[in-house]
């Protein structure tokens, strides 16, 4: 725009400068110069003019031209400038949501995958402790058993001729003053005890373990009935026959079953060592017991006649028995204070 300025007033001061000298030149001769050069002058004006609307006519649709493209090409560039903003600001708003999705995904994903492990771990914690319970419970069994069985052989190695021999003469002593200072009521009271019990007792049990659980249970009963008399002995029996049936109770059935088969395995072993001698004194005492159990039932009189005899018996049985007879019963009070 200011180079065209520039020609425009360049070629004014051209014009004027030459039309000047020619104008003054002819205006001294007369008034037809001067009117011819003023129509030369009008025509060569006119002919400036139209020259110069047409150089500034051109110039303008150039510039108009040149500035129309910067225009295009500024705007162009300003097009271009905010798509590309704004697709920087697209990309970086979609960056951040497809980021925040990601992480939404990833936290969930790992929130998942913290739940199916703690689960996991949690089932694997629950199987490892059933299992080490299970086998400590096992470990502790087997060596429950153990320990029992080598201290029922201990104790019965460690016994003696001379403690046997103490045991039975005081088992003796204490079922003859038991047996004395017993009156008419508790003896009919023993003997339906003791009937009941045997009768029980050999309806339940087997042949072999039949036999030995009756005879224990009727010495049981007996030293129980015996020892009973005065307030003390009336607190021990109660005692021991409270802790007797609380021992029951607690006891499950497959302790029982354990505890049934170690004292059978036990009398079984002394069974075993006890000679021929021994073996038919118990044939004959388990006979007479039963045989007194089955003539005790009827009467009161009869009941009370027989247990008279049967105390008789059984004291006068306790002070001819041997040496043989003596370490027998030490072996069932043994096997009687282990079961209780």
């Amino acid at each position: 725009m200011r180079k065209l300025i520039a020609v425009i007033a360049a070629i004014g001061f051209i014009g004027s400068t030459t039309l000047t000298p020619v104008i003054a030149a002819q205006a001294t001769p007369g008034v037809a110069k001067s009117d011819e050069f003023s129509a030369a002058a009008k025509k060569k004006g006119k002919k400036a003019k139209a020259k110069k609307a047409e150089l500034t006519a051109t110039d303008l649709s150039a510039a108009a031209k040149k500035k129309g493209t910067k225009a295009k090409a500024k705007k162009a560039e300003l097009i271009a400038t905010d798509l590309s903003a704004a697709a920087k600001k697209k990309g970086k708003k979609a960056k951040a949501k497809k980021a925040e999705l990601i992480a939404t995904d990833l936290s969930a994903a790992a929130k998942k995958k913290g739940k199916k492990a703690k689960a996991k771990k949690a089932e694997l914690i629950a199987t490892d402790l059933s299992a080490a319970a299970k086998k400590k419970g096992k470990k502790a069994k087997a060596k429950k058993a153990e320990l029992i069985a080598t201290d029922l052989s201990a104790a019965a190695k460690k016994k003696g001729k001379k403690a046997k021999a103490k045991k039975a003469e005081l088992t003796a002593t204490d079922l003859s003053a038991a047996a004395k200072k017993k009156g008419k009521k508790a003896k009919a009271k023993k003997a339906e005890l003791i009937a009941t019990d045997l009768s029980a007792a050999a309806k339940k049990k087997g042949k072999k373990a039949k036999a030995k659980k009756a005879e224990l249970i009727a010495t049981d009963l007996s030293a129980a009935a015996k020892k009973k008399g005065k307030k003390a002995k009336a607190k021990k029996a109660e005692l021991i026959a409270t802790d007797l049936s609380a021992a029951a109770k607690k006891k499950g059935k497959k302790a029982k079953a354990k505890k049934a088969e170690l004292i059978a395995t036990d009398l079984s072993a002394a069974a075993k060592k006890k000679g021929k001698k021994a073996k038919a004194k118990k044939a004959e005492l388990i006979a007479t017991d039963l045989s007194a159990a089955a003539k005790k039932k009827g009467k009161k009189a009869k009941a009370k006649k027989a247990e008279l005899n049967n105390v008789v018996d059984f004291s006068a049985a306790a002070k001819k028995k041997g040496k043989k007879a003596k370490a027998k019963k030490a072996d069932l009070i043994l096997y009687r204070r282990i079961a209780a």
